[in-house]
């Protein structure tokens, strides 16, 4: 066989930046998939000429980490259109403003094709910057990207370039240690990557269910001011529109469970407080415990941390077009997981992949997906207010005489679940005429009684 993997370093270890093969001037390596579907550097012996200048690009070779910085910005852009367009904040959006002034820039970023595969493109004009917004968890295929920004930085262009860390190093050390000072880089906080067969399986899944292909699917749709609910939409050829939660969105919960992603992500070296970026951009998470005048009515919020003077002086400059409070870094990473440890690799792993190749999406998700709890379920129906726990004060032991005599204020006063729960159970169980159902813990029958609307027995229990 002429061609073979790539042993510069361990293959837990790449990325798959592709740094290598944009590097190659002869033409000798390429990438290709694996059986898990992740894309990984291959060489042609009989093209290889042992130059060196692959193991010379490769990011893994070299420490390309910032020093910790104390201080960090969080806030959120001022336009409102701007801001509902924006997965966060809209931070991306106010520092490619600030950077890309006069006519000649170029901005680089992950862009979902019409095929909803995930590739880096770039794009010489602002008014097109929509293509580049949003979160996309899908491995962006950098292509020659790596090699489009060098050139444009040679005829005097500003460029910016977005990516996962991984991606980032690798263009840093695509470019060597030659200075580019028209050139800001940013990183994103990132989870990692699941299999994009597992992307694809999910897909087919959700075309079949509504008898149509997806025509655009946006990972996270504020959805109106849902920004921390993660929210996912898609829309269909045949006009249909849907949205999803997070907590019961298969997509999501079974990803979060980190049981098909890139195997170099669970060894990730960029997931500390050190980056490797001119600026690091991610959610705001916590922000409305520790600096809850940025929680922006749950319209998101970006935190921005600089690790270079140029990453300061372009966050400066954005903050022109924001809403921003300098924060404590400490404060920060506390609520950002993938700034302190790599996502733990999933012991049952090779079992799910192995399901993935064998079943159909509907049966991976009723063995993989977790059920959310009721209270979750509540929220994601859309319920303003979610109903605490019935029971005595804390510190106090709890009695069956509780809600004696306020039968008649709990009635009047206590909501309905919403609809959406009964629309969840209806959905996802294989209810019957003969089927029973226990409501346990009743009260008054509030629920009760939608819970007859499902055209099942019930049976109510209330130890009151």
């Amino acid at each position: 066989c002429i061609h073979f993997q790539c042993t510069i370093v361990n293959r837990m270890c790449i990325s798959g930046c592709s740094a290598c093969v944009q590097v190659c001037g002869k033409g000798a390596m390429h990438m290709e998939y694996d059986a898990e579907g992740f894309a990984y550097p291959v060489i042609d012996r009989e093209k290889c000429v042992n130059c060196g200048l692959c193991r010379a690009a490769c990011p893994m070779t070299k420490d390309l980490l910032y020093p910790k910085v104390e201080r960090v910005s969080g806030g959120y852009v001022n336009d409102r259109e701007v801001l509902e367009k924006s997965t966060s904040g809209g931070a991306f959006t106010a520092l490619v403003k600030a950077w890309c002034t006069g006519s000649s820039y170029a901005v680089f970023g992950a862009a979902q094709t019409e095929k909803l595969t995930t590739e880096h493109r770039y794009i010489t004009d602002l008014s097109d910057l929509d293509m580049l917004r949003k979160s996309k968890y899908d491995q962006s295929r950098i292509g020659t990207a790596y090699a489009d920004c060098k050139r444009l930085l040679s005829e005097g262009r500003k460029v910016v370039f977005t990516g996962t860390p991984c991606q980032i190093s690798g263009l840093r050390a695509f470019l060597g240690d030659k200075e580019y000072p028209e050139l800001l880089t940013i990183d994103v906080i990132c989870e990692g990557v699941p299999s994009p067969k597992y992307k694809n399986s999910f897909i087919k899944y959700m075309e079949e269910k509504h008898a149509s292909s997806v025509k655009t699917l946006d990972y996270r749709d504020k959805d109106g001011g849902r920004w921390d609910y993660n929210v996912m939409s898609l829309t269909f050829e045949n006009g249909k529109h849907i949205t999803i939660d997070r907590w019961v969105n298969p997509f999501f919960d079974i990803w979060m469970q980190h049981i098909m992603s890139r195997p170099s992500c669970y060894e990730c070296r960029y997931t500390t407080s050190r980056r490797c970026s001119d600026i690091t951009l991610g959610d705001l998470w916590g922000v409305h415990i520790f600096c809850p005048e940025l929680y922006n009515d749950n319209h998101g919020s970006s935190v921005m941390i600089p690790s270079t003077e140029k990453g300061r002086t372009a966050i400066e400059l954005a903050k022109q077009q924001m809403t921003t409070r300098e924060l404590d870094m400490d404060t920060v990473v506390k609520y950002a997981n993938r700034m302190r440890d790599p996502i733990a690799m999933n012991e049952r792993r090779e079992e799910f992949l192995s399901d993935l190749d064998k079943m159909e999406f509907k049966r991976i998700k009723r063995k993989w997906m977790r059920r959310p709890p009721l209270k979750l379920l509540i929220k994601s129906s859309g319920s303003k207010k979610i109903p605490e726990k019935a029971g005595a004060p804390k510190g106090t032991k709890m009695n069956e005489n509780i809600f004696s005599g306020k039968a008649e204020v709990y009635m009047q006063c206590r909501p309905r679940y919403a609809h959406g729960v009964l629309d969840f159970i209806r959905r996802e169980t294989a209810l019957t005429p003969d089927s029973l159902i226990a409501d346990i813990g009743a009260g008054t029958g509030i629920f009760t009684e939608q819970l007859m609307s499902l055209g099942c027995r019930v049976a109510a229990v209330e130890p009151n």
